[in-house]
């Protein structure tokens, strides 16, 4: 069942974004919903928002936030509804050095493989 929420819309690159309803879907495999609590702005949205980094368009940006997992899909493991998460564009490959440390945002590895 989709859920309704309101969110910042782009529709055209380097042009303001709309705010609007929106219906998120159930998450398929792999995804899951959260219902973010708090968010952040960095550069890499403002690349998506000017085109820089093109995509496909609506979108609502945002990757870095945290809130609550509210569904998850098939094939999930690791968290469950109810749980506390952060988001991140990149997760971190967990391997390199700079996971081990535990600093995934330093990661290369996952950045590459975006």
């Amino acid at each position: 069942m989709a859920v309704e929420t309101t969110a910042a819309v782009l529709r055209s690159f380097a042009a303001p974004q709309t705010i609007e309803s929106i219906d998120v879907r159930e998450p398929a495999l792999g995804e899951v919903r959260v219902s973010i609590v708090a968010a952040g702005v960095c550069h890499s949205d403002v690349g998506q928002a000017d085109g820089e980094w093109p995509h496909t368009l609506p979108v609502v940006l945002g990757h870095e936030g945290s809130g609550i997992v509210e569904a998850v899909g098939p094939g999930v493991r690791g968290v469950h509804v109810g749980q506390r998460v952060l988001l991140s564009l990149a997760p971190g490959c967990g391997a390199c050095p700079h996971c081990a440390d535990g600093r995934p945002i330093l990661c290369q590895d996952s950045l590459e493989a975006m």
